[in-house]
């Protein structure tokens, strides 16, 4: 454990066995939908990681503040928290697209179709449901997101010491060894 305590942003997000590595991989051997999932995963790590002291655990409004403030897709007026709520819930719980907001008319449908021209694409008088999303559109968001969240959490004298503890509590993967 002593390891891990060392740099637990290594260790757990950026380090062969974290968050960033695994999508990396899973995009690499175009897996592309555990990928986007692995993301929306890490995002609750991030919104957990950045809630306020006071909150005892995560919530949905921590994980649509941070995306608020976090992801970021060139060109994008279309995306909503809601909808990227959703799509976690829909993707992680079913694998599926429709979740109870979606049913509800809370939210829209993210398909994720690749188009680096037009990374987000809403067309209302076709489908105003539907939401098709550029999966490494998405990726570099993430990425960006997430390396801002941290850069400017450990910048903060303020918000690092939380920051610090929750990174400490997060598991990681240490290799047995005889």
């Amino acid at each position: 454990m002593h390891e891990f305590r060392r740099d637990p942003v290594q260790k757990a997000i950026y380090g062969k066995h974290g968050i960033m590595n695994a999508v990396e991989v899973l995009f690499q051997n175009e897996c592309f939908i555990p990928g986007i999932m692995m993301m929306l995963c890490g995002i609750d790590v991030m919104s957990n990681l950045g809630r306020p002291e006071g909150n005892p655990e995560n919530t949905p409004a921590d994980f649509k503040d941070w995306v608020r403030r976090y992801i970021r897709i060139p060109g994008d007026r279309v995306l909503t928290p809601d909808d990227l709520w959703s799509t976690r819930n829909a993707m992680l719980h079913t694998y599926g697209v429709f979740s109870k907001d979606v049913r509800a008319g809370k939210a829209r449908i993210i398909t994720w179709v690749p188009n680096p021209r037009l990374p987000v694409r809403h067309d209302p008088a076709s489908d105003p449901r539907l939401v098709m999303v550029d999966p490494f559109a998405f990726k570099a968001a993430f990425s960006n997101g997430v390396r801002d969240f941290l850069c400017s959490s450990l910048a903060s004298e303020e918000k690092r010491p939380l920051l610090e503890k929750r990174l400490n509590e997060l598991i990681t993967y240490l290799p047995f060894t005889f």
